[in-house]
């Protein structure tokens, strides 16, 4: 009996993947007041990075949302235990599985996974990616803005990234200045 080959998965690019999960996941649309919103355009989503979308056939808001919503624990995690511990689950949901793959002079790793978790799969291997580059789970976080649950991944030099946008960082800011000038002065 021939073994069914699964078709090869390649890693989402990160920022794709923390826009899916900001505008698609059920927690980041509840806190901003957007869970009975439309979502976002799709077509205008998948021609920001057509080339990586090429592989994937018919995918539904439905399909992205339970995607987003799988991958947000692991940026929710409180310790590296917990995230990897997570990630391991996703790996196992997604039933990815490493090979190695060749042309005439180069190996290289190949992974694979069922075509129904390709795009779960995808997430889990930008996250894979993310990891080897920088294994600081600390480095993927929810924004601190008091009324955004957007996640993001810190790829700066000091490693001090607390929001997922500029725009949640200044607005974080300007209530706090404006909070202090509110105060009463101390005599």
């Amino acid at each position: 009996m021939a073994r069914q080959v699964n078709p090869e998965v390649l890693p989402m690019p990160l920022p794709v993947l923390v826009r899916l999960v900001n505008d698609w996941g059920d927690a980041p649309r509840a806190v901003a007041g957007k869970r009975d919103d439309a979502y976002p355009d799709m077509p205008a989503f998948r021609a920001e990075s057509a080339e990586y979308w090429e592989g994937f056939g018919r995918l539904s808001p439905g399909d992205f949302t339970r995607v987003a919503n799988l991958i947000r624990p692991v940026f929710e995690s409180d310790s590296g235990i917990e995230c990897a511990a997570r990630l391991n689950e996703l790996m196992a949901q997604a039933r990815i599985s490493p090979e190695f793959g060749a042309d005439e002079w180069t190996v290289r790793e190949v992974w694979s996974a069922p075509r129904q978790e390709q795009l779960l799969a995808s997430a889990a291997l930008a996250l894979i990616g993310q990891f080897r580059t920088d294994p600081d789970a600390g480095r993927l976080g929810i924004c601190m803005a008091h009324d955004c649950a957007g996640v993001y991944v810190d790829q700066s030099p000091a490693a001090r990234r607390h929001y997922c946008s500029l725009t949640c960082q200044n607005r974080s800011r300007a209530r706090t200045y404006r909070a202090r000038r509110r105060e009463p002065a101390a005599s």
